[in-house]
């Protein structure tokens, strides 16, 4: 308090004794001790007696005055606040300045503010507060000028990025459709776009909306210099194979975990790409799948790791596994992306390779009661760090195990409707679809109204839903439909 009144501490006991006396306030300092000639009472703590004398002295001080004490109070932290330790003390410095910002005329300063409003949303974000980086990452945008595109190039695009990649995670996808296209406007180079690109893929893959999302990817994609063949055939997917087994064979598992960081920018930006439409391919256009994936092992093979390559190699491995029966090889690979993604600056993966790993590899070597356990573990990591996707591939894949391994209908469906809240929360709508028509199908065998094999009840319509897949493209929507039509 006294940093901020500029006071000195013997005065501002003065100031506050009244209030003392008069039972506003409870103080940890012994008045009796006050030394006129000497500041030496640094450390005395004081308290309102009851929240509601809080609240009303808080309601008494003017409006305008409050935003000017908050000022001061956010201009004084900064001021006191050793320059190594400002990212420690980042919240409570944007808290004033935020609700003070329309105070804030001169723009160097409006920009350091958004820059501390930057730093705060990543470490929200980093702590998983998701609504609250968001929020930070909007108010770094309205401290902005008009021309901020022009004179503060590189905030800007930052700052963008961070809303999009926060509202993604807000599921607000509105405004992502906003954020996408001042991006798109203002960016200098398809470079700086990439991140935007990876946000809206996101939201409609989110959305259902998969043929949008691939063609989203595949736009990017050509300016990047990727181009697959319209319509690809068994003769194509071989002759990629035979060239990234060529590569593969030149290195041990051991190697892959170890090879350097990839640098190159635009080998990275592709890296990044290959691996967003890998979702909305494998259930849309699954021919163009391992294409992708093989192009996306030989950068890595030749450029370096990212964090993606623990997901590419596990997909990898998943191609092994169900295009070539290759069940050693795809378990070996399945296994390097689930080790590449135990790396500290792996972890937002972790999630993706737990799923690809109990889902679509595991089960060749190992029961499937095996997968329950991680796939909720990989669950409760995907809500942490913001993967809510394959957060909730998780868990719909989870509770289908359950399912088909004949566990009790009553615990089926309990974790069934536990989960469904869930998904419809994290508006993931491609996955609310796989998990509804599963769900339906348990309800029915619990039930005793009406034909098992009709899906239609309180959480599924076939009458609806069936033509929704195929316009949609779902070709997994439609097999987990007839297979739960054919149980």
């Amino acid at each position: 308090l006294n940093t901020i009144m500029e006071k000195g501490v013997n005065r501002l006991l003065q100031d506050l004794l009244p209030a003392v006396e008069n039972g506003l306030l409870i103080s940890s300092f012994d008045y009796h001790i006050i030394d006129e000639e000497k500041d030496a009472y640094e450390i005395a703590t004081f308290k309102f007696l009851h929240d509601r004398i809080q609240q009303a002295v808080f309601e008494m001080i003017d409006h305008d005055w409050r935003k000017e004490i908050h000022l001061q109070l956010g201009r004084n932290k900064i001021r006191y606040t050793d320059p190594k330790k400002l990212e420690d003390e980042i919240f409570e410095i944007v808290r004033h300045l935020n609700i003070s910002a329309e105070l804030i005329q001169n723009q160097d300063e409006r920009c350091q503010v958004a820059e501390f409003n930057l730093i705060a949303s990543r470490q929200a974000k980093q702590s998983a507060a998701f609504e609250h980086a968001f929020q930070y990452a909007k108010a770094g945008l309205a401290l902005l000028r008009h021309d901020a595109w022009k004179t503060h190039y590189d905030l800007t695009l930052s700052l963008y990025t961070e809303a999009l990649q926060t509202a993604y995670l807000n599921v607000d996808l509105d405004e992502i459709e906003i954020l996408f296209g001042h991006v798109i406007k203002n960016s200098r180079n398809f470079l700086d776009q990439v991140s935007a690109y990876k946000s809206r893929i996101q939201a409609y893959l989110a959305q259902n909306r998969l043929m949008e999302a691939i063609n989203t990817g595949f736009e990017i994609l050509k300016l990047l210099g990727i181009d697959f063949p319209e319509h690809p055939d068994m003769k194509d997917i071989q002759a990629a194979y035979e060239e990234s087994r060529s590569l593969l064979k030149k290195k041990t598992i051991e190697d892959l975990v170890q090879m350097p960081k990839m640098t190159d920018p635009i080998k990275k930006a592709t890296l990044k790409l290959l691996s967003d439409i890998c979702v909305p391919i494998y259930f849309s256009r699954p021919s163009f799948l391992p294409l992708m994936i093989f192009k996306a092992v030989a950068l890595s093979v030749f450029h370096g790791n990212l964090p993606e390559s623990s997901f590419i190699y596990s997909v990898y491995g998943l191609i092994l596994s169900g295009l070539y029966a290759d069940i050693d090889t795809g378990y070996q690979f399945g296994k390097l992306g689930m080790k590449l993604a135990e790396k500290k600056d792996y972890k937002e993966f972790r999630c993706k390779n737990i799923e690809i790993f109990n889902v679509h590899i595991r089960h060749n070597k190992e029961h499937i009661r095996e997968t329950l356990d991680p796939l909720l573990a990989g669950y409760q990591i995907g809500m942490e760090t913001g993967d809510f996707q394959f957060a909730n591939f998780c868990v719909f894949n989870r509770c289908s195990h359950a399912y088909l391994l004949g566990q009790d209908l009553a615990f089926v469906e309990k974790e069934m409707n536990r989960f469904s809240q869930a998904i419809n929360q994290n508006r993931q709508v491609t996955v609310l679809h796989f998990h509804s028509i599963f769900q339906q199908a348990v309800l029915n065998l619990r039930g005793t109204k009406g034909d098992p094999h009709i899906l239609v009840g309180d959480v599924y319509d076939e009458r609806i839903m069936l033509a929704r897949h195929q316009q949609a493209k779902d070709r997994h929507a439609l097999n987990y439909f007839y297979l739960n039509k054919m149980i």
